[in-house]
């Protein structure tokens, strides 16, 4: 894997986020709903809400790696769809603050993070 693609991998977990918390929530509605379900499926979808909390789990730890500013860039750019100046002045810094290559750089840390496991077994280009 190199940079890049880790860069986009951590980017489209991220973005997925919102997406992931949703299907945690039917999943839960499914089972309080008392509607009837068979034991498999009941099984089946207490793994997929934990494989899904892990996700939200892996990224929150990661994300603890971040400086206060360095979250608060993350989550203004992709739940708050901030622009990168708007972001900037949110921090109290000028406009060039933030951009792509600061965002690159926390996704690059982040992801680092998250997908240490392929790291190791792939390694990291340049």
């Amino acid at each position: 894997m190199n940079k890049q693609e880790l860069i986009n991998k951590t980017e489209k977990y991220i973005m997925d986020i919102p997406e992931i918390k949703n299907r945690i929530i039917e999943i839960n509605n499914k089972i309080n709903n008392n509607k009837i379900i068979s034991k498999d499926e009941l099984g089946m979808l207490k793994k997929e809400e934990r494989y899904l909390q892990i996700k939200i789990e892996k990224i929150r730890n990661a994300m603890d790696i971040l400086d206060e500013k360095e979250q608060k860039i993350i989550c203004y750019r992709f739940f708050e769809n901030m622009s990168f100046s708007s972001i900037s002045s949110n921090l109290g810094y000028k406009g060039s603050y933030c951009g792509n290559k600061k965002l690159n750089n926390l996704l690059l840390k982040t992801g680092g993070y998250i997908f240490i496991g392929d790291i190791m077994l792939e390694g990291l280009e340049d």
